[in-house]
């Protein structure tokens, strides 16, 4: 990530209008329709390959890597 941080919410915020449950590939396309920057991309780039029924398992990967 180098030194660029991000903030939890800017993340969620990209995620807006996410359909859930969705896997990491489905939360970075989103990110990426809503035109999240790269730092946030490689944020979501970083979290497990799982799938994720809500916002709170979506925040608790991030908080957990990060």
């Amino acid at each position: 990530m180098g030194d660029s941080k991000i903030g939890v919410g800017q993340i969620m915020g990209a995620l807006k209008g996410i359909d859930l449950p969705a896997d990491k590939a489905a939360l970075i396309r989103k990110a990426k329709e809503n035109g999240a920057d790269d730092t946030a991309i490689g944020y979501l780039a970083g979290l497990p390959s799982e799938t994720y029924s809500s916002v709170t398992e979506i925040t608790a990967a991030l908080a957990d890597k990060y």
